[in-house]
C-alpha cells in the first residue's frame, strides 16, 4: 500500500471534534447554571448557541478537537477497559471461551501487594462510574445471556484455518525459539489474541487492502459510540450528583437507573462494533493468506488459471 498525505477523516469528525464540541457544550451549560444561574430552557439554549458565526467556528472547532482526543483517552482507560475486564478482550474471545475476572490482577505475594492494591482500587473506581450500566449489562449478560450474540467464539473449522494460516506465516518468516524450532502451542492454543494478531493485520492491510475501509468504518463507529457512552455517563453523574447535594436520593437512584437504561444503546453499539472489528481483521488475515496460498499455487502450475 502507498503512504498517503494525513488528512481530516471520519474518525477525525466523529471520533474527536464531535465530542469535544459534546463536552464544550456540556461545560458551557454547566457553568451558565452555577456561575451565571441561567435557566436552561429550549429556547434560550437554541438563543445562545445560534449566535454562532464563522468568527468564533475556527477556534471552537480546535479546542473541539482538542477536547475529543482527552474524551477519546478517557474513555479507552475508562469504558474500554471495563468492557475488557467485563467480558475480555475481543482478539481473544473471539478464538476461545473467555472467563474474565474483573478485579483478578494475579499474584498477590511479595513485591506485588502494593501494585495490585492500587489496581484494585482504580478497577473499583471504574465499576462505580460504570454503575448505572452495570446491571444492565450483567442483566443481559449472566441472567439473560444476549451479549452472546456478540462475544461466542468462531467455528471450528476457522479456527483450524487460523492455525494454518498462523504457521504459515510464521514459517515464511522463519521465526525460531531459542531451541531453534518453530513456535509450538501448548494444547492447540492459537497465537492469536495473545498478541500474534498486531503482527497479522498489518500483514493483512498489505495483502488485502480491500478490508481497510471496513476495519476503518468500524473503529470510527466504535470509538464514536464509547466516547458518547463516556460523556453521556458524566451527565448522568452530575444531574444525579445535584440531586444527592440536595438530599433528593430517590430521585438520584432515579436518574442513575433511567440514565443506564438510555445510555445502553450507545454503550451496546461499542461492544457490537469494538468485536466486529476484531471479527474483521481475522477474516482480513485469513483472506490474505488465502490469496498467498492461490497466487503461489498459480505460480507453481498447481492450480488451473
Amino acid at each position: 500500500m502507498e503512504p498517503k498525505a494525513p488528512q481530516f477523516s471520519a474518525y477525525d469528525f466523529l471520533g474527536y471534534l464531535l465530542p469535544g464540541l459534546v463536552l464544550i457544550a456540556l461545560m458551557d451549560c454547566s457553568w451558565l447554571y452555577h456561575a451565571k444561574k441561567a435557566a436552561l430552557s429550549w429556547e434560550f439554549m437554541v438563543a445562545r448557541y445560534s449566535e454562532l458565526s464563522w468568527n468564533n467556528a475556527i477556534p471552537l472547532a480546535l479546542f473541539g478537537y482538542f477536547f475529543g482526543h482527552a474524551v477519546s483517552f478517557m474513555s479507552g482507560i475508562v469504558v474500554e477497559e471495563h468492557a475488557r475486564l467485563m467480558h475480555g478482550s475481543p482478539a481473544s474471545f473471539i478464538v476461545r471461551e473467555a472467563k474474565p475476572s474483573y478485579f483478578n490482577c494475579g499474584k498477590w505475594g511479595k513485591g506485588h501487594l502494593l501494585a495490585n492494591t492500587v489496581i484494585v482500587l482504580m478497577r473499583a473506581v471504574v465499576m462505580l462510574f460504570m454503575l448505572p450500566l452495570t446491571w444492565i449489562e450483567l442483566l443481559f449478560t449472566r441472567v439473560v445471556p444476549v451479549f452472546r450474540r456478540f462475544n461466542f467464539p468462531i467455528t471450528r473449522l476457522l479456527k483450524r484455518c487460523l492455525a494454518a494460516a498462523e504457521d504459515r506465516l510464521l514459517m515464511e518468516m522463519g521465526v525460531k525459539t531459542q531451541a531453534g524450532k518453530p513456535p509450538g502451542r501448548s494444547k492447540d492454543e492459537l497465537h492469536w489474541g495473545l498478541g500474534f494478531e498486531r503482527l497479522a493485520l498489518h500483514y493483512a492491510l498489505e495483502k488485502a487492502p480491500a478490508h481497510l475501509f471496513t476495519l476503518r468504518n468500524y473503529v470510527v463507529l466504535y470509538g464514536f459510540l464509547r466516547a458518547m457512552t463516556f460523556i453521556l455517563l458524566v451527565v448522568v453523574w452530575m444531574i444525579a450528583g445535584h440531586l444527592f447535594a440536595k438530599q433528593e436520593f430517590m430521585s438520584a437512584a432515579r436518574v442513575l437507573l433511567i440514565g443506564g437504561v438510555i445510555i445502553a444503546p450507545s454503550y451496546g453499539g461499542f461492544l457490537k462494533f469494538w468485536t466486529r472489528y476484531h471479527k474483521e481483521a481475522l477474516m482480513a488475515f485469513l483472506a490474505s493468506m488465502a490469496i498467498r496460498a492461490e497466487n503461489k499455487g498459480h505460480a507453481e502450475g498447481l492450480i488451473d488459471p
